[in-house]
């Protein structure tokens, strides 16, 4: 499994999220500042239960995101059952986000 690299900038109270994985794949997600901090709690989440944290937009729809066996699970699409497509980070990555927005 390849390493997930982020890049984070902040404008304006916006703030500009780039998740990397390797060379395969990428994913902008522009949030507002309480959204992106609402992240903190993704550790309370299940998606079983559809307690999921909407926050961001990408491709101009909503994200979604879940933490499943420490793997974030970000989704994206019309809501967190019937989304467009997904990603899987390691959680930690997420703590990291979070870190910095703090």
């Amino acid at each position: 499994m390849s390493a997930t690299d982020f890049s984070l900038e902040e404008s304006n109270g916006r703030f500009f999220l780039k998740l990397q994985g390797g060379e395969s794949w990428e994913l902008n997600i522009r949030f507002t500042g309480a959204e992106i901090r609402s992240l903190a709690d993704i550790r309370n989440t299940d998606w079983a239960a559809r307690k999921t944290i909407k926050a961001g937009e990408s491709a101009n729809s909503a994200v979604f995101w879940t933490v499943e066996n420490d793997m974030a699970v970000i989704m994206v699409g019309h809501d967190d059952e019937t989304w467009d497509f997904a990603v899987c980070i390691p959680a930690a990555v997420i703590d990291e986000i979070v870190k910095q927005v703090k």
